[in-house]
C-alpha cells in the first residue's frame, strides 16, 4: 500500500514532494473517501432546512456510514498521528451531547478529512491523476442537490475544496522554496480560504432570504436574530422546584435588559469565535495531511521548516497591543476598539500559547532525563486539568503560556540583533 518515492532535495533543509501518486486501489479509495465526505459535509449542512422525512433519513444514514469509515481510514492512515484520531473523536462526541444529532459530527469529520486528504491528493497525485480531481467537487454537488432539492443550498459541499487547494499548495511550497510559507503560514491560508467560502455560501443563502446583500439588509438580518433570541430566552419559564437562591438568580439573569447585554457581547465576539474554530479545523487538516505523508513514504519532505510550530513576531506585538487596548480601562465592549482589540486577543491566544507549550517542552527536552520526567507529569496533567478545571484557570492557564512564548520571542528577537560576545564592544 505504501509508495516510497524518491527526491532529491534542492538544499539542506528542503526536500520537494514528488508526484509518485498512490499505489492501486489506494488512490482509488482515497477518490471514493473524499466523494463520500464532501457530500456528508453538504447534505448535513443542508439538513436544517430539509422537510421531507425521507432527505433527514437519508442524510442521518450517510452521517453514519461517513462516521464510521472515515474514522477508520483515518485511524489506518495517520499512524504516526494517532493522538489526533482520539483528539477528533472527543470533539465529535461532545458535539454529539450537546446538538443530539449525529449529523452536526459528521459535518465536522468530513470537513476535515476532505481539507486534509484532498490536499494530500493535489500534493502527491501525478498530473495525469489530477484530472481526475474536478469529478470530486462535481459529484458531491449532484449528491446534495439530489437530497436537498436546493442549488444554492448544495453549494454547501463545495466548501471544503478551497482550504484543500491552500494546503496542498503551501505544503508543497514550503518543502520547495527558501521563502516558502511557514507551518504556521500555511494553517493562516488555509482559514482564510475556508473562512471566503463559508462566506460566498453564507451570503448565496442570505442573499436568497432577504433578496439583498447591502450593508443595511445585512445588518437588519443580523439584528432580527439577536433579537429574536432575547425574546426567546427572555419567555422562558423557570421551573417551580428550584430552590429559591437559585430561582431569584435566573429570574435575574432573564430579563430583558440583562440579556440584551449579555447577547450583545456575546455577538461582538462571535468574530473571533468563528475564527478560532476554522482555525482549528485548519491545524488538525495539516496535522491529518502530515501524517498521511509519512504513513505513504512522502516523510521526507516534511523537513524541520515545513513541521516547527512559530508564531512571528508581528503576531506578539499585535497580541500584546490588542491586551492593553482590550483590558485597558478606557474601552469597553460596547466600544469600537474594544470590541476590535477583544476579537484580536482571543484570536491570537490559542496559536501563542501552543507556541508556548513547545517553548517549554523543548526546554524541558534539553534538559536530558530530568526534563523528560517533567515532561511526563504535565503530560498526565494537561488532559485531567482540561475536564476538571473551571474554564476561568483554564483561560488564565492559556494567559500565561502566550505571555510566555511573547516574553520568549521578543527577548530572542532583541538577543539576535546584539553582536556576539567576542565581538561585544563593552567588553574589556
Amino acid at each position: 500500500m505504501n509508495v516510497r518515492p524518491t527526491a532529491e532535495p534542492t538544499s539542506a533543509s528542503l526536500c520537494p514532494i514528488p508526484r509518485a501518486g498512490m499505489q492501486g486501489i489506494a488512490g482509488i479509495l482515497l477518490f471514493l473517501f473524499l466523494i463520500l465526505a464532501a457530500s456528508t459535509v453538504g447534505i448535513g449542512i443542508n439538513a436544517a432546512g430539509m422537510e421531507t422525512g425521507t432527505a433527514i433519513t437519508v442524510a442521518n444514514l450517510l452521517s453514519i456510514v461517513s462516521l464510521v469509515l472515515l474514522t477508520v481510514y483515518m485511524w489506518r492512515v495517520t499512524r504516526t498521528a494517532k493522538a489526533m484520531v482520539p483528539l477528533l473523536a472527543i470533539v465529535g462526541v461532545a458535539l454529539f451531547y450537546f446538538t443530539n444529532s449525529v449529523i452536526i459530527p459528521a459535518v465536522f469529520c468530513g470537513l476535515i478529512f476532505v481539507v486534509a486528504e484532498g490536499a494530500f491528493f493535489l500534493a502527491v497525485m501525478s498530473r495525469k491523476h489530477l484530472l481526475w480531481f474536478p469529478l470530486i467537487p462535481i459529484v458531491a454537488y449532484a449528491a446534495t442537490l439530489a437530497i436537498s432539492r436546493d442549488p444554492l443550498g448544495a453549494t454547501a459541499a463545495l466548501i471544503p475544496f478551497p482550504p484543500a487547494l491552500a494546503l496542498a499548495w503551501g505544503t508543497r511550497s514550503s518543502a520547495e522554496k527558501e521563502d516558502g510559507p511557514t507551518r504556521v503560514g500555511v494553517i493562516c491560508a488555509v482559514s482564510g480560504a475556508m473562512l471566503l467560502s463559508l462566506a460566498g455560501v453564507i451570503l448565496l443563502v442570505t442573499y436568497r432570504h432577504l433578496g439583498s446583500l447591502s450593508p443595511e439588509a445585512l445588518i437588519n438580518g443580523i439584528g432580527a436574530i439577536r433579537t429574536e433570541l432575547i425574546e426567546a430566552l427572555a419567555s422562558t419559564e423557570i421551573p417551580d422546584d428550584l430552590g429559591p437562591e437559585l430561582k431569584e438568580l435566573l429570574e435575574a439573569q432573564l430579563t430583558y435588559a440583562y440579556l440584551q447585554n449579555q447577547i450583545g457581547r456575546l455577538f461582538n465576539l462571535l468574530p473571533a469565535v468563528f475564527v478560532i474554530a476554522v482555525n482549528f479545523l485548519s491545524a488538525s487538516a495539516q496535522i491529518i495531511l502530515h501524517a498521511s505523508l509519512r504513513s505513504f513514504g512522502y516523510g521526507e519532505s516534511l523537513t524541520e521548516r515545513v513541521r516547527v510550530y512559530r508564531m512571528s513576531l508581528l503576531s506578539c506585538i499585535a497580541f500584546l497591543l490588542s491586551a492593553l487596548l482590550a483590558f485597558g480601562e478606557a474601552t469597553t465592549f460596547s466600544s469600537p476598539a474594544g470590541t476590535v482589540a477583544q476579537n484580536a486577543f482571543l484570536i491570537l491566544l490559542p496559536g501563542l500559547a501552543i507556541a508556548g507549550v513547545f517553548r517549554i517542552l523543548g526546554g524541558m527536552i534539553r534538559k536530558g532525563a530530568r526534563g523528560l520526567g517533567c515532561l511526563f507529569y504535565l503530560i498526565i496533567l494537561f488532559p485531567i486539568l482540561l475536564i476538571f478545571a473551571p474554564p476561568r484557570f483554564i483561560a488564565i492557564i492559556f494567559v500565561i503560556f502566550a505571555a510566555l512564548e511573547v516574553i520568549g520571542h521578543i527577548i530572542s528577537s532583541v538577543m539576535s540583533l546584539l553582536p556576539p560576545p567576542d565581538d561585544n564592544p563593552f567588553d574589556s
